[in-house]
């Protein structure tokens, strides 16, 4: 959606001052934003459960080093690295307690003022 369209939608409201966060956690697909290096910055209570992980042994760590990949086989690491959507990749991979995860991954690049500040995925 365009910024004047949801101008229109949202006349005399502010888009930049809703705050997505409570929103985010109310999901429940898994949510994870990182900043431009990979670093986790936030992640909802639904990818919580499905990594089998407390919220505190994730955030500040990067996605490399949580989920064991490099960043030519991270998705999340390659949208950073290109700034490019990546919509619907089916992926598995193996939680920290051995639970193999089937998922469909989508990545958006961030973006504030104009300036790439990192990925939601």
């Amino acid at each position: 959606m365009k910024r004047t369209e949801i101008n229109r939608l949202f006349a005399g409201i502010d888009p930049g001052r809703i705050s997505l966060l409570p929103v985010l956690d109310q999901f429940h697909e898994g949510v994870i934003i990182t900043d431009t290096h990979g670093v986790i910055l936030y992640m909802n209570d639904t990818q919580v459960r499905i990594d089998d992980l407390r919220i505190n042994d994730a955030l500040g760590r990067t996605v490399t080093e949580l989920y064991r990949v490099d960043e030519g086989t991270s998705p999340t690491m390659t949208c950073l690295k290109t700034g490019k959507a990546i919509e619907n990749l089916a992926c598995y991979y193996r939680t920290h307690l051995g639970k193999v995860v089937n998922s469909v991954h989508n990545i958006y690049p961030l973006r504030a003022g104009g300036r790439f500040i990192g990925a939601i995925c």
